[in-house]
């Protein structure tokens, strides 16, 4: 794996929760992904997935934004939100 290509870490302890939800295009909802206390998320350029350690448990979720198809047609999204601990401050990394 290139430098480029590394996994970065970011420090998601101050979420409540996270949630990443799946559409696929003219279906709608397919499914969603829910993580409580989340303490880090792994991700990087050229990574389709994120990795989120709860503290105890890796969870592999896609990485929000469009999810393309083998000919190169969006076939679906993902959708990523978060609950957090201080409301004045939601985004901390």
């Amino acid at each position: 794996m290139t430098e480029e290509n590394k996994l970065k870490c970011g420090d998601v302890s101050d979420e409540h929760s996270r949630t990443y939800t799946i559409y696929k295009c003219g279906t709608g909802e397919v499914h969603h992904i829910h993580i409580e206390q989340p303490k880090k998320v792994f991700y990087g350029k050229g990574h389709a997935f994120h990795r989120i350690f709860d503290g105890r448990t890796v969870t592999l979720a896609p990485a929000p934004g469009f999810i393309w198809g083998e000919c190169g047609e969006i076939v679906g999204y993902c959708e990523l939100s978060w609950d957090p601990s201080n409301l004045e401050d939601p985004c901390q990394w």
